[in-house]
């Protein structure tokens, strides 16, 4: 037996789908039910009778994603960080790979790289300040009045 490693919406997912094939439910109420197209109740239909369980697993779980950079770049990106950029910024960095190194590289990258060698100290949110609501008015549109004026205009 092999373990299926599955969200809880997919899950869900497999479970109506299962209802699906055992003729409890039609194929329109599982689409109002996953919130989908008859089409791809339909396609998951599909993928159910040829693969059960895995064929409605997502298909990239476990695999490294398309865009991750890898190991033998990152250091030699944190090495010239290190050794010509040490004192810059994210921002800076990043333009002086793309202009001197030609490397191009997102600022955000950069910024968590630089985070995660503990080169750069990611700047915590300010708390905004918390007004008090004026108490309403009992008449709409009466609001005081106020000369907040230090001359004295009326006696």
């Amino acid at each position: 037996m092999e373990i299926i490693r599955m969200s809880k919406k997919e899950f869900y997912k497999a479970e109506v789908i299962a209802k699906v094939m055992n003729k409890d439910w039609t194929q329109k109420r599982a689409g109002i039910e996953l919130n989908m197209s008859l089409r791809q109740i339909k396609r998951l239909c599909k993928r159910y009778r040829e693969d059960k369980m895995h064929g409605l697993a997502h298909k990239s779980r476990g695999k490294p994603s398309n865009h991750k950079i890898n190991s033998q770049t990152r250091d030699e990106v944190l090495k010239l960080i290190m050794a010509k950029y040490s004192d810059f910024g994210p921002q800076l960095i990043k333009e002086q790979l793309e202009e001197r190194d030609q490397l191009v590289f997102s600022r955000e990258w950069i910024r968590r790289l630089m985070i995660r060698e503990n080169l750069w100290k990611a700047n915590k949110r300010k708390s905004l300040p918390c007004y008090q609501r004026r108490e309403r008015r009992p008449q709409e549109g009466e609001l005081i009045q106020i000369d907040g004026s230090y001359e004295k205009w009326f006696e």
